[in-house]
């Protein structure tokens, strides 16, 4: 939880030091015409700018969290499409130079190096072709905050395809919190500038219907339709996989269960006094031999001894049943079988293997 707020607390100063410097900018250059040497400086104080954000970043060890990608964004939506593209490349040529030399967030430096150039590209092209030079609402700013950084974790996966558990690992940490910070960043440096600028109107004043275009109304109503479709194709989507990834942990469960059956039995048979099988259900489950009392036979822990509230958890549930458990402060998938005498099988998968393929 500390970390948590910590991590909040850092990316929320970032974030409204990128508003302040653009706001800043703006009643600087209010006015004036952008010659060459002025774009020349927007992009190099943006530039700096992301520099600043790479290296005050929430740490990760092997990732950085940040709102580089605010810098150039910014530069080439509020100013000009050519600071944009300066402040990008100044941003991702010292990211990659970082993470190169000084092990700076090393593992992601060339997604974070493409991404943070882009992002300066992107906001040129958008500035040009789309908003002709004006300033985009919140709602765009917002929108396309998000979105380069959803671009930047499609890029940590696409870099990283041979060490996939690695990259889901970053992106499932990083982007949240990227790309609600850098779409609620751009989205407020709008607001602030468009309030400075008299332009601002109150959103939730409801606008009289008949002043409305129709080719808006119904662009409204297709975005509501697509945007519905969309969120019932992803919940179909989650559904079946979900259930999918249960059905997989429980074949494997099964099929751990009857190898160790088999074996039990034979070293029996055999009088083997000790019973000792490598195996796992799936990549890191675990089995447990017990007998009635809950006493250690044998299992991939050692010697490990269930507590009493574990214990009451596995007495509540019948043989063949399965059922979640926290074991070792991991919730887990077990399923409780019989074995021969008083001793009893729990063949387990911890549940955030069970849903990996599932997130991603």
């Amino acid at each position: 939880m500390n970390e948590t707020l910590v991590m909040i607390l850092q990316m929320s100063v970032s974030t409204l030091l990128h508003v302040g410097l653009t706001f800043l900018m703006w009643r600087f250059l209010r006015g004036r015409e952008i010659t060459t040497a002025i774009r020349i400086g927007i992009g190099i104080v943006y530039g700096l700018s992301a520099v600043l954000s790479t290296h005050f970043g929430v740490d990760y060890g092997s990732m950085i969290l940040n709102v580089r990608d605010l810098g150039p964004m910014s530069a080439g939506l509020f100013f000009d499409p050519v600071s944009g593209i300066i402040a990008g490349i100044i941003g991702g040529v010292e990211r990659y130079i970082a993470g190169t030399y000084f092990a700076v967030g090393s593992f992601t430096r060339i997604a974070c190096s493409v991404s943070t150039c882009l992002a300066g590209v992107l906001a040129a092209f958008m500035n040009i072709f789309i908003f002709k030079g004006k300033k985009p609402s919140a709602a765009y700013s917002l929108f396309m905050g998000a979105v380069i950084e959803v671009f930047h974790m499609y890029v940590v996966l696409i870099t990283h395809r041979d060490n996939m558990e690695m990259a889901f690992l970053v992106v499932s940490v990083c982007a949240v919190p990227m790309i609600l910070f850098s779409g609620a960043g751009l989205a407020l440096s709008s607001t602030v500038l468009t309030i400075g600028a008299g332009e601002w109107k109150n959103p939730f004043i409801y606008a009289n219907q008949k002043d409305v275009p129709i080719s808006q109304k119904i662009q409204l109503w297709l975005f509501g339709v697509a945007a519905g479709m969309m969120i019932l194709s992803f919940l179909f989507s989650y559904a079946v996989q979900t259930a999918t990834a249960e059905q997989e942990a429980r074949d494997d469960i099964k099929v751990l269960t009857e190898d160790i059956r088999r074996n039990y039995t034979a070293m029996n048979k055999n009088n083997i006094p000790h019973f000792n099988i490598i195996a796992h259900a799936g990549t890191t489950g675990r089995y447990y031999i017990f007998d009635d009392k809950g006493n250690y036979v044998a299992s991939t822990d050692g010697e490990y001894k269930f507590t009493d509230m574990e214990l009451r958890v596995i007495n509540d549930h019948g043989f063949g049943d399965y059922f979640n458990m926290t074991l070792k402060n991991e919730i887990v998938f077990f399923c409780k079988s019989k074995l021969e005498g008083n001793r009893n099988l729990l063949v387990s998968i911890p549940k955030a293997e069970i849903y990996t393929d599932r997130n991603r």
